[in-house]
C-alpha cells in the first residue's frame, strides 16, 4: 500500500478546505491565503514554519485536535525537519 503525502497545511488551525470566498472553485485555503494556499506550499516547495510571500504575517501553527507525533510522522514522510510547538 502506498501512502499518501498531504500536505503540511492539514495540521494547521487555519486551514480549511472547500471554496474560498473568492472564487467558484473546490481548494485548500486557509487564514494566511484565503483565495488558495500557493503551490508552492501544498508540493512541499516550502515549510511554512517561516513567512512565505503574501501569508499576511501568518503562519503553520498546530491545530488543537492534532497529535505532535502525527504531524512529526506525516513532516518526515515529506523529508522536513520535526516541528516542535
Amino acid at each position: 500500500m502506498e501512502i499518501t503525502k498531504a500536505p503540511i497545511c492539514v495540521f494547521c488551525k487555519h486551514f480549511m478546505q472547500g471554496t474560498p470566498p473568492e472564487s467558484d472553485k473546490k481548494a485548500f485555503f486557509c487564514a494566511a491565503f484565503p483565495n488558495g494556499v500557493p503551490i508552492e506550499i501544498l508540493e512541499q516547495g516550502h515549510d511554512h514554519l517561516e513567512p512565505f510571500s503574501g501569508d499576511n504575517g501568518i503562519t503553520f501553527e498546530q491545530a488543537k485536535d492534532v497529535d505532535l507525533g502525527d504531524i512529526n510522522y506525516q513532516r518526515k514522510q515529506l523529508g522536513l525537519k520535526p516541528y516542535t510547538a
